[in-house]
């Protein structure tokens, strides 16, 4: 019993633990044979002419390489590999009514594995995926809306509307998705105490289901100037009628204008609309027109009426 105790002591039990550790380092370094089971998620992609939602299978594999590779799939630890659509050759599956049911062909399988990971050798797939479920996709350009708030110093404005680097993009996705989509946004930000020429990048937010080639973040551009306010006096025009007379028939328009162009000759134009009459029997006058970089703050009189003045016949 004594001799059965000092066999266990601590330094023994060190050992043993440290000869057990060695051997399986020694025998995972070991190239070995074998089948595995590869978890893997098929993802639409750019270049594929099909669209597919995150499709995560399982595959069988016989792979070749050595026990530390191996290993994690044995335990079931191994992460997903990520096999984008356009790698697979798919054909339709005739066998099926559905026209969106889609067969992998193998050899493109067993290529797009090898592409993806190269650590394991691929002897054969011991099966494959039947059927994907799939939807055409189309192409589209659609605008870019910047979601970008600029808050000016005092006695600065912003003398431009902001600019970014691209005003529209290509994007991918399937007809029912493109159907409900105007343009994309960038993310929102507010730029504050600005006084000068500010730039920097912004990423744009991509709703689910849509694809974007590689403008994921594009360049915006801000310029805020101090300005002066200005006052314009031009004549009331009726839309639609160049020969009416207005009463009043001028409108003096308050704008804040950029120092930079203070001295331009641009006007303000401003009318009436004879389809908005009000209940008062006038019209809203309306600014059609801003000098350039200019902000209308305010228009006298705001309304007006007008006629058609009667010629007698000679």
């Amino acid at each position: 019993m004594i001799k059965f105790r000092k066999l266990l002591s601590i330094p023994f039990l060190m050992l043993l633990v440290l000869s057990a550790v060695l051997w399986l380092i020694g025998r995972l370094a070991h190239s070995y044979t074998t089948q595995i089971e590869l978890p893997i998620t098929i993802v639409t992609d750019y270049d594929s002419k099909m669209w597919i939602d995150r499709s995560q299978k399982n595959v069988r594999l016989i792979v070749s390489a050595d026990g530390r590779e191996i290993l994690p799939y044995k335990m079931g630890l191994a992460p997903r590999l990520i096999i984008p659509l356009s790698m697979l050759k798919i054909t339709p599956d005739n066998s099926q009514k559905d026209p969106y049911l889609y067969k992998i062909d193998e050899n493109s399988l067993a290529k797009a594995i090898m592409r993806v990971q190269n650590k394991m050798k691929l002897s054969m797939i011991v099966d494959t995926i039947q059927t994907l479920h799939v939807s055409r996709t189309e192409f589209r350009r659609v605008a870019i809306r910047p979601m970008i708030d600029v808050v000016c110093s005092n006695g600065y404005m912003l003398s431009r509307p902001v600019a970014l680097s691209i005003d529209s993009i290509t994007i991918k996705a399937p007809q029912a998705v493109l159907d409900t989509m105007a343009l994309i946004a960038t993310e929102r930000l507010t730029l504050y105490d600005c006084h000068d020429h500010l730039s920097g990048s912004i990423a744009l937010v991509v709703p689910r289901n849509v694809i974007v080639q590689n403008e994921l973040k594009i360049r915006y551009d801000v310029m805020c100037e101090p300005y002066s306010e200005k006052t314009y006096t031009v004549p009331i025009q009726v839309r639609g009628m160049p020969d009416a007379i207005t009463l009043p028939s001028v409108a003096q328009v308050t704008a804040r204008v950029p120092l930079t162009k203070y001295n331009s000759t641009d006007v303000p134009m401003v009318s009436i609309d004879p389809q908005k009459r009000t209940l008062s029997g006038f019209y809203p006058i309306v600014v059609d027109e801003s000098p350039s970089g200019a902000v209308v703050s305010g228009i006298k009189p705001m309304m007006a009426e007008y006629f058609i003045e009667k010629t007698t016949a000679q």
